[in-house]
């Protein structure tokens, strides 16, 4: 979000939807079911829907502005590194249930 507030503010917002819209996704395919009165408490716990979301973030990043998709790509590989071991985890306790 701070490579985008930094190059293009009006970015932040297509940003949040698309990742957002993503992890709402995930939380259903992976678990099958959205919590209504917990539903913000998805944002913070689905590791798995905010990585895929910053990717999937980039495609519509691109055609709104297609000077972000390198910086944007940049940050979203360096957030992919430090969340593998998380994703990695996480993906272990959905295969075990």
């Amino acid at each position: 979000m701070g490579v985008l507030l930094a190059l293009n503010h009006p970015a932040i917002g297509i940003w949040c939807l698309t990742v957002g819209a993503s992890i709402f996704a995930a939380q259903y395919v992976l678990i099958g079911k959205i919590n209504r009165k917990a539903a913000f408490s998805v944002i913070g716990a689905q590791v798995v829907g905010r990585v895929v979301g910053m990717g999937i973030a980039l495609v519509p990043l691109y055609f709104f502005d297609s000077r972000l998709l390198f910086p944007a790509l940049a940050a979203t590989i360096l957030i992919l590194i430090r969340h593998i071991d998380r994703v990695r985890v996480y993906l272990k306790e959905l295969a075990n249930r």
